[in-house]
C-alpha cells in the first residue's frame, strides 16, 4: 500500500534553470542539480507546462527524461525551454534513489517566475539562473 511506502524528504537535489544563448537565440536550460555528498541513481524527470498565453489556455506535451546516475556535486542539463514557455507554470516531477531509498518531489516554477528578475547564482554550474533546491 502507498501508505506503507516511506518517502524521505528531498534535500540537496533541485532544479536550476539558466538563461542561455546560442547563435543569437535566447532560451532557458533546465538542469537537475545534485548538491549532495551522495550518488543518486535511476533518475526520472517528468515535465510539463500549463497556463495561458495571450488569454488562451495552453498545455505543453509531457516530456520524460531518464539518467542512470549522477555523482555527488554535479549538474545534468535535461531540457531547453523556449522563451514563450516562461509565461506558463512549469512543473518538474523528479524521482530517484539515494542510498537505496526512493525520493520523489514536484518542483513548480509558477508562471512568470522564470525571468531575469529572479536570477541567483546556481550551485555546481556557476551560472546565474532561477533555482528551486
Amino acid at each position: 500500500m502507498k501508505k506503507d511506502i516511506e518517502f524521505p524528504k528531498v534535500k540537496e537535489v533541485g532544479i536550476g534553470i539558466s538563461l542561455e544563448e546560442k547563435e543569437g537565440t535566447k532560451f532557458w536550460q533546465a538542469f537537475l542539480i545534485n548538491n549532495s555528498d551522495d550518488l543518486i541513481e535511476t533518475i526520472l524527470i517528468s515535465s510539463k507546462g500549463f497556463g495561458s498565453i495571450d488569454g488562451k489556455e495552453k498545455e505543453t506535451a509531457t516530456m520524460r527524461h531518464h539518467f542512470p546516475a549522477m555523482p555527488p556535486y554535479s549538474a545534468q542539463p535535461f531540457e531547453g525551454l523556449i522563451m514563450e514557455l516562461t509565461s506558463l507554470t512549469n512543473e518538474f516531477w523528479v524521482s530517484y534513489y539515494r542510498k537505496g531509498k526512493l525520493y520523489d518531489k514536484k518542483f513548480v516554477f509558477v508562471a512568470e517566475s522564470i525571468s531575469e528578475d529572479n536570477l541567483v547564482k546556481l550551485p555546481i554550474i556557476e551560472q546565474k539562473g532561477v533555482l528551486i533546491l
